[in-house]
């Protein structure tokens, strides 16, 4: 019918049909060329035209033609009255492909507003449109919300904790690694992390008792390394014989006793 003498509005008509029967078919490109033919003609009636322009920004977005989808999109939302949570979830993902993280930021916070239950994913691009753009509070306030709606999520616990060390909060550091310990999260690296953050906040009794606590349920290994800060922590901690004993097993699990044997009597001192 295309190739037949027709008129510029029949054949926009004619370029849209077929943009829709090309994506039934999952022939994406074909059909985004032929929705693109279709506006190009500026003849379709508004109504017409006004979804056909976001059906097209949502497969140039597939396409990974981020920047041609973009005007498309905002064309769209020009002129929609209340764009949908999915429509702004479209904008956010191609503003993130084209780093606008601003931007990006804008359309998912009103994508999760829009939501009756809007998926996690959601909030993880929000997560990272707030990290790129180093709006550091705005991460943390995120990510206690993400912390109560998905609570076994062992990695919002430690970015949050990340995020209170790094503006200064080491006792919101300390609670929140806590509080993933108490609910059997934190893995080894996380429990390591909280043991140097006892230290590191003045309480060695707290960090020696989870160090001998966490070896003996075989949760952390009773390595050279553990063990030198086990004693370390209980020497610190003032208790001489707990910190003696661990210098002992050092010296038997090193084979090379002699300067594990001074740690000894220095504990003891």
């Amino acid at each position: 019918m295309l190739q037949q003498e027709i008129n510029p509005y029949e054949r926009a008509l004619l370029d849209q049909m077929l943009g829709y029967v090309q994506h039934a078919a999952g022939k994406s490109a074909d059909a985004a060329a032929a929705f693109t033919r279709a506006l190009s003609a500026n003849l379709l009636p508004e109504n017409v035209a006004h979804d056909l322009r976001f059906s097209l920004a949502q497969l140039l977005a597939q396409e990974e033609q981020y920047r041609a989808a973009l005007p498309h999109l905002q064309a769209w939302l020009q002129e929609e009255s209340s764009p949908s949570a999915e429509a702004h979830l479209l904008a956010g993902l191609i503003f993130y492909q084209l780093q606008d993280y601003p931007a990006l930021i804008t359309h998912l916070r009103e994508a999760i507003r829009k939501a009756e239950t809007p998926a996690q994913s959601w909030y993880e691009l929000l997560l990272a449109g707030y990290f790129q753009a180093g709006q550091n509070r705005e991460a943390a306030a995120l990510l206690e919300q993400m912390i109560d709606r998905y609570p076994d999520t062992l990695s919002y616990w430690m970015q949050l904790a990340g995020m209170y060390l790094k503006a200064g909060e080491n006792v919101r550091a300390l609670a929140t690694l806590e509080l993933a310990l108490h609910r059997g999260l934190l893995d080894e690296a996380g429990l390591m992390q909280l043991v140097r953050l006892c230290l590191s906040e003045r309480l060695p009794l707290k960090a020696a008792r989870l160090l001998e606590q966490q070896m003996q349920r075989g949760t952390l290994p009773r390595s050279r390394e553990n063990l030198e800060l086990l004693a370390e922590s209980w020497q610190l901690a003032r208790d001489p014989e707990r910190a003696a004993a661990a210098y002992s097993e050092l010296a038997t699990q090193t084979g090379a006793p002699s300067a594990y044997y001074r740690q000894i009597g220095r504990a003891h001192v």
